[in-house]
């Protein structure tokens, strides 16, 4: 078995009006959640930014939100769901995703995405707080 040791995140903010937010957004994968956030202004409209969990973190609070504590197994993958969830903080009522992308290990080996038509999707209150991501197949 081998263990997940290192979580990629690349999230794409849209770029349309107000699809920014100071919302949170956190990782659903292997049975629990990792937020992304990093000490950038995340999430802004037209950000793309990349989170890494585990080896070469570059997320606030990474002790917190690491892979490898508790061990997490690569295997454990596909038994649970992969999503993206956003939750409303303060002032950060809604938030427009446009693409999401999650690498394990270093590798495309397990890839898992969610690429939104040009539009977007709205997360938020009024219109859900979940989006699933699909296991990359070529």
């Amino acid at each position: 078995m081998a263990d997940l040791t290192k979580i990629e995140v690349h999230i794409n903010t849209s770029d349309i009006e107000d699809a920014g937010t100071d919302g949170s957004v956190y990782l659903g994968i292997c049975g629990r959640e990792f937020r992304c956030d990093t000490s950038a202004d995340d999430f802004e409209r037209g950000s793309n930014r990349t989170y890494i969990f585990g080896v070469s973190a570059n997320v606030r609070n990474a002790a917190s939100n690491d892979p490898r504590k508790p061990r997490l197994i690569l295997e454990d993958v596909d038994r649970f769901p992969v999503y993206i969830r956003f939750e409303q903080d303060g002032g950060g009522g809604h938030w427009n995703l446009e693409m999401a992308t999650v690498h394990l290990n270093g590798t495309i080996f397990q890839q898992y995405e969610i690429r939104l038509e040009r539009e977007g999707l709205w997360l938020g209150k009024n219109s859900g707080a979940y989006i699933y991501l699909h296991k990359h197949i070529d």
